[in-house]
């Protein structure tokens, strides 16, 4: 496969202008998300003060899925915040579900276009001011397709409660920190070098710039014991895809971009 059919199947370049886009309307309009956000941003702030574990892995915990694969459909930012709703509403209830990512795909709205891509933030605010009640996979099943959104009537759902989308470039600290006290959070970043990735730890050549974001995956722990400190990221390209669906990042020097949106959820 070649860098550009690469592109075109796996990444979507329009990102940066998606979430552009979101944050020139949020000044515009003082939104809730915007209020949120510098509430969440001060409690991470708080938090980060206090010794954080050297070391969390939120798939030990039993709050995390199988890995998904999104083949050819581009929403990878449907995937990631799913996810996030799935081992949010796992470590509230003791119920490990997986949730409808076709329910994204077909009904998100705010500028989100199924598997043409989308911005987990966007599809957060959706989600917060439609008061959306996501359903599981197998009410509403996957077919990785852009469909008409079917209405549904199935006594579970999940419903978020309150989200928040961070910068954090230079204060990676507070990733690990919301990873810690809060749970998995979902990331843009800049996927292009992931092409050949077999396994390892991503340390160089993988742009952190905005302008470069092109893809969506959730961070569902971290390791500072080994030499370089690393998150565990979970694509959503299948088990094939490196370390059985998963792959790992160097932190702190904002790699692959995944500083730049952070987004953390809780459900009710």
């Amino acid at each position: 496969m070649t860098e550009s059919e690469f592109k075109d199947q796996y990444l979507q370049s329009d990102l940066p202008k998606r979430i552009s886009n979101r944050k020139l309307k949020l000044r515009n309009e003082g939104s809730s998300e915007e209020r949120g956000r510098h509430k969440h941003h001060h409690r991470y702030k708080r938090a980060a003060s206090t010794d954080i574990p050297l070391k969390v892995d939120w798939r030990e915990k039993g709050i995390v899925t199988e890995v998904n694969n999104q083949k050819t459909c581009g929403a990878c930012w449907a995937f990631s915040t799913v996810q996030n709703m799935e081992s949010m509403y796992a470590m509230k209830y003791q119920n490990l579900v997986t949730l409808s990512v076709q329910q994204a795909i077909d009904c998100a709205r705010y500028d989100n276009d199924g598997c043409n891509g989308g911005d987990d933030c966007t599809f957060l605010q959706w989600l917060k001011d439609n008061a959306i009640q996501i359903y599981s996979e197998t009410t509403y099943p996957l077919h990785l397709k852009n469909e008409m959104c079917k209405l549904t009537n199935d006594s579970f759902y999940v419903q978020i409660n309150n989200y928040a989308c961070d910068n954090f470039v230079n204060d990676e600290v507070y990733i690990l920190q919301a990873i810690a006290t809060i749970g998995p959070v979902a990331v843009a970043v800049n996927a292009i070098s992931w092409q050949h990735y077999v396994g390892g730890i991503i340390q160089f050549n993988c742009g952190g710039d905005f302008d470069l974001l092109n893809h969506s995956v959730q961070l569902v722990g971290y390791d500072l014991t080994t030499e370089i400190p690393y998150y565990i990221a979970r694509n959503s390209w299948g088990e094939d895809f490196g370390d059985k669906g998963y792959l790992y990042l160097a932190i702190g020097d904002n790699l692959c971009g995944l500083a730049n949106e952070v987004s953390a959820l809780t459900v009710l």
